[in-house]
């Protein structure tokens, strides 16, 4: 009797090994490899479409936000350079690209790059300080310009310096793109250019992607915009007529939350397992007639596009949003893509358009496969950063010392000086770097916002003994907490058209850096700074609750920078309550000036004691997942008359 048995175990446990009766665990991962994926690598868009956003923003900014798609195009055709002005591919130069893609500069022509054949040789100058220094006759292609398009006097010519042929307005407009035998020259035959980053050029903003050599061939995680994730396990496929996916959903937008049930009659969907994800609902993003669902997305004027939607999903990083495209039950497969958006973050900060663009098909699976799991409100997206080699840098560094000044720490130890100086022409900041710290204390004097002190600081900073109080009524005139008119400031101010351009775009920099360097200024005065540097995970208003599961106001904003990120007071005031408030966690509660408050909860640490008086972007706590939290995150509110009191809308107090 024994021998029977064990051949019967035996056969059994054959038959499992081979997956009889029950599927293994996760078969495959993706076979996409997010770290190495490129522009270049994306399918090409298979059907021709517009886009149209309001004309009357295009004419904001300088060049059509609108977009045309044929089929056969790419991103990189459809998206320029000022699409993605807050990625950072703007600060990088010619030099980091090559580099970054894996080109020699020496091997690419320079008539390929559009931000130097669009200037002119004025232009070109603005862009390059240090080389209005140079003879004419010692930068040859330049020589090759004026030579060629001037008659009389060549050798006198060839002598002078660039700065001074520029006193000359017909040398001045002369147009880089007739530089003869451009196509036979390369970036590095004009000194500095190819160490000079793209935003210092004129009208940078127009250029299209596809016209900057070699930045399709860099991987979009070296760029910081497309973020490798865990891995989650595809256990079981749903098609639209099952039921609606409401239960565990994990899917949604920045602007909801990744928690947004289905809202509709029937969704798609797919559920995970493994990994504390067992039974979690990933829902099909896309026309509700197929079982897809659109959510809220966007920020801002250009939020408003589109309808303020976008197909739900996760986010593989800051430009990219990961979808379910479809759903096939029978066979247990799905279809996952990835959709992008614009923003325009500028001069004008108009936010940006929902996840619109796309989906393009990045990888199938079935059930059990590995899927990318992307992220959530639960974890921080990353920032875009360019990483670039040390090599590179070095060469950076190496050109700054023969072309222009370093920044000295003598310059002052202070971290926002700093910021500020880096916005500046390498060649000017010795001389501007003293008065710098005069102007910032002279806007915390006036209760300047950060606007009026951008505007400022840049039409005083090149000037001796500069004194910000006679323009006090016209910056309140043209700049407030509601209206930003640099190009209205300066036509007050009567200055050129040019030069009220060049200050508007100088002082949009400079805003930017003041609004991270948390500055003392504007206290009190009912426009507050981000508390915290961290993604916007979840808006205001009512929602599924992620913990209770039930529909619920959402009396703030959820912003996650990950733990033990720093938390800052966005206004100054006196901290009227620091302890823990039931489902709040650790909180810290500000009084200010206006008789707001606002909440800062879910802390890990509190950093300031009760009935302290604080400073506007003073430390108060660090980011933690206390109280009633899924992950780490702070929970901002603001609220009117008491702690307790009407809860109002932070984004009417803080551009996040």
């Amino acid at each position: 009797m024994k021998l029977p048995f064990f051949w019967i175990l035996l056969v059994l446990i054959l038959l499992l090994s081979f997956g009889w009766g029950t599927r293994s665990a996760a078969t495959s991962a993706p076979t996409v490899n997010l770290e190495t994926l490129r522009w270049a690598d994306l399918p090409p868009i298979q059907t021709s479409a517009v886009y149209q956003v309001d004309t009357g923003l295009s004419a904001q900014v300088g060049y059509s936000l609108d977009k045309q798609i044929q089929a056969g195009d790419r991103l990189t055709d459809i998206f320029t350079l000022g699409d993605m002005a807050n990625t950072g591919i703007a600060d990088l130069s010619p030099l980091q690209i090559a580099s970054l893609a894996q080109l020699d500069l020496q091997d690419i022509a320079l008539s390929t790059f559009s931000h130097f054949t669009q200037q002119s040789l004025g232009s070109l100058v603005e862009a390059l300080p240090t080389i209005k220094n140079l003879p004419l006759a010692n930068v040859p292609p330049l020589a090759d310009l004026v030579t060629s398009q001037v008659s009389g006097g060549l050798q006198d010519l060839l002598s002078d310096n660039l700065g001074t042929l520029l006193n000359n307005p017909a040398i001045a407009q002369l147009p880089l793109s007739q530089i003869p035998n451009l196509s036979a020259l390369s970036v590095t035959d004009i000194p500095g250019l190819a160490e000079t980053a793209l935003k210092e050029f004129t009208n940078w903003q127009g250029i299209s992607l596809k016209d900057i050599p070699g930045l399709d061939l860099i991987p979009l995680a070296d760029l910081g915009i497309l973020s490798p994730s865990a891995i989650a396990t595809l256990d079981i496929v749903w098609g639209a007529g099952e039921a609606n996916a409401t239960f565990q959903p994990i899917s949604g937008s920045t602007k909801v939350g990744f928690r947004y049930p289905c809202q509709q009659e029937n969704c798609a969907y797919i559920e995970l397992s493994g990994q504390g994800r067992q039974g979690d609902r990933w829902i099909k993003g896309g026309d509700s007639e197929t079982g897809g669902q659109m959510v809220p997305g966007g920020s801002g004027l250009l939020g408003q596009a589109f309808g303020s939607l976008e197909p739900t999903g996760r986010m593989l990083g800051s430009e990219f949003k990961l979808i379910l495209m479809d759903t096939d039950e029978t066979a247990g497969t799905a279809e996952f893509g990835l959709s992008t958006r614009f923003c325009q973050k500028g001069l004008l900060d108009l936010g940006c358009t929902p996840f619109i663009f796309g989906p393009w098909s990045l990888f199938h699976a079935r059930e059990k496969d590995g899927i990318f799991l992307g992220f959530d409100n639960q974890q921080a997206l990353p920032n875009p950063q360019v990483s670039v080699p040390d090599s590179v840098q070095a060469q950076l560094q190496a050109a700054q010392a023969q072309y222009g000044d370093s920044v000295s720490s003598d310059d002052g130890d202070d971290d926002c000086l700093q910021k500020i100086l880096q916005t500046v022409p390498p060649a000017q900041r010795s001389g501007v770097a003293s008065r710098l710290p005069s102007l910032l204390e002279q806007a915390e004097t006036l209760n300047l916002t950060e606007s009026q002190t951008a505007y400022a600081i840049a039409y005083l900073l090149p000037r001796n003994n500069p004194s910000m109080e006679a323009m006090i009524p016209k910056l309140k005139q043209f700049i407030t907490t509601t209206k930003v008119d640099f190009f209205g400031m300066g036509a007050a101010l009567n200055l050129p058209s040019d030069q009220t351009t060049t200050l508007a775009y100088k002082a949009s920099d400079y805003q930017a850096v003041l609004k991270d360097c948390f500055f003392g200024g504007s206290c009190g005065g009912g426009k507050m700074q981000r508390p915290s540097k961290g993604v916007v995970t979840s808006e205001m208003g009512n929602r599924l609750h992620p913990i209770y599961g039930t529909w619920r106001l959402h009396a703030g904003i959820d912003v996650s920078a990950g733990m033990g990120a720093p938390i800052l007071a966005a206004d100054c005031g006196m901290a009227t309550y620091v302890g823990w408030e039931s489902g709040y966690g650790n909180v810290v509660i500000l009084k200010h000036q206006n008789n707001l408050f606002t909440r800062y909860a879910h802390m890990s640490t509190q950093k300031v004691d009760q009935n302290q008086t604080v400073k506007k972007g003073q430390l108060i706590g660090l980011e933690g997942s206390t109280g009633g939290s899924t992950g780490a995150h702070l929970h901002f509110e603001v609220r009117d008359g008491d702690r307790f009191g009407t809860p109002l809308n932070p984004r009417n107090y803080v551009n996040f």
